[in-house]
């Protein structure tokens, strides 16, 4: 398969650059869908209340005296007739807001960027309009909301129908009878599509994130070329890896001058030792290596006049357990006295 192929899935790094851009899994219906919902449940609960203040309202202006037009008159009926306003939709309008801002965060969060408005030639170029009206993108959309109207008018038709059924009962009940029977009939029917249309949006929800993650994979060349960018060159990386360890051995070479003893094994192996008893409470290990390694920090030890001591052994089983600007482990204690022991009893 090709590199040049997008068949892998997006990156973090990818994501978030898109979402800088503005890009990001969201239903516009599914947004649309929570605020008709919420209205309407807005209106069913609160129905009682707004009918009544309505009313009140009426009769308010219905037995005032009769009305004379002036300046002062027609400011103050202005006041009233806006505060009633104000009291009745206000609650219903900052609802409408709030649910708004809290569908489209649940979508894909907080988010804000400019550049979505950011001005670009190509919106100005009447080929691209044209081939986006055309392109299969915009068919599979038309197709989709082709079906959505279909369904939504089905399901009216059965709501509708069983409510025909049902209406030959109502000519024997008075008119406010039939009237409340008709208003339950039309809460009923406005129910029933608002939570379809809700069902249908949250299914465009995912559609959408489905096609918005197609739409942002990445071939596996892009993705070795973002590795390189977060991480480096990889053979940049190696040349850094071996200077960091040039670095540290002469670091530890030049530890060596300073060592107490170089214990080693005639050949193969050798561990330099440092024991300050006012600095430390065990010989710390300032050096380790094996073959050239060994062999160069017993000629530094020599050239310095650092102690060598030969015990193939222990210095074998150092070399394990040991590590480089370490304290070494108790079990050598004993071992690594004696011979700091017999070195100090020499000089």
């Amino acid at each position: 398969m090709a590199d040049g192929e997008k068949t892998e899935k997006a990156t973090p790094k990818k994501l978030r650059e898109a979402r800088e851009k503005g890009q990001v899994a969201k239903s516009a219906e599914l947004a649309g869908a929570i605020v008709l919902l919420s209205a309407v449940l807005f209106f069913y609960f609160k129905y009682n209340s707004m009918i009544a203040d309505s009313l009140s309202m009426m009769r308010h202006y219905y037995n005032m005296q009769p009305f004379e037009f002036n300046i002062a008159n027609v400011a103050s009926l202005f006041r009233d007739a806006l505060s009633i306003f104000i009291k009745l939709l206000m609650p219903f309008m900052v609802i409408l807001v709030v649910v708004s801002v809290l569908a489209n965060v649940a979508q894909f969060g907080f988010l804000f960027t400019t550049k979505p408005l950011e001005f670009k030639m190509d919106k100005l170029n009447p080929i691209n309009g044209l081939k986006n009206m055309f392109s299969l993108k915009a068919f599979g959309e038309m197709v989709k909301s082709i079906l959505k109207i279909l369904i939504v008018l089905y399901v009216a038709y059965l709501v509708i129908k069983s409510e025909i059924i049902a209406s030959p009962m109502l000519i024997s009940s008075s008119l406010k009878q039939s009237f409340y029977h008709l208003l339950a009939a039309l809460w009923n029917l406005m129910l029933y599509l608002v939570l379809l249309i809700f069902l249908l949006s949250i299914m465009d929800f995912f559609s959408q994130r489905f096609v918005y993650m197609k739409n942002q994979r990445m071939s596996k060349f892009e993705i070795k070329e973002e590795m390189k960018q977060m991480e480096g060159d990889p053979l940049i990386r190696a040349r850094v890896k071996r200077l960091q360890r040039e670095m540290a051995k002469r670091r530890m070479m030049e530890a060596v001058k300073t060592a107490t003893v170089v214990i080693t094994n005639p050949t193969h192996f050798a561990i330099a030792l440092k024991y300050e008893t006012s600095k430390s409470n065990a010989p710390l290990v300032v050096a380790k290596g094996v073959d050239s390694v060994a062999l160069r920090i017993k000629e530094i030890a020599v050239e310095n006049d650092v102690p060598t001591v030969e015990n193939r052994t222990l210095v074998r089983a150092m070399y394990r357990f040991c590590n480089v600007d370490k304290e070494i482990p108790e079990k050598f204690y004993k071992a690594v006295a004696e011979i700091i022991a017999y070195i100090w009893g020499k000089t």
